[in-house]
């Protein structure tokens, strides 16, 4: 078989597209390195917490009536929303991303207007 310099272009070429798929298949995200540390671990720990602190915010609602409970359980949801998702750090599917389950900019000016409703 002889080699031409046309032979060698494409082979060389077929190796480089080779490598750079070899490279995706083993690249793992930041994320998903970091949720797998230890700090990473504890992240998710707190999170926990936080996400139980939003629940015990909406429970105190309940001893509240009109603006004061609908802030309250506004203030809840967000803080819930926020600890569920560092909670949830390492189990982001593909495709999903974490920002998915992060509160939405809505939801925080939402719980704005609630808050400054109370300072009127």
């Amino acid at each position: 078989m002889r080699l031409t310099r046309r032979k060698l272009r494409r082979i060389i070429r077929e190796e480089k597209v080779r490598l750079a798929e070899q490279v995706d298949d083993d690249r793992v995200s930041e994320l998903s390195e970091y949720s797998n540390s230890k700090s990473g671990r504890k992240l998710m720990q707190e999170g926990s917490r936080v996400s139980s602190a939003g629940r015990n915010i909406s429970a105190l609602s309940e001893e509240q009536t009109g603006t004061m409970r609908r802030t309250l359980v506004e203030i809840g949801q967000f803080v819930e929303n926020l600890g569920g998702a560092l909670e949830s750090l390492n189990s982001v599917s593909e495709g999903g991303s974490a920002t998915d389950k992060l509160p939405t900019v809505s939801e925080f000016k939402k719980m704005i207007k609630e808050i400054q409703r109370l300072e009127k």
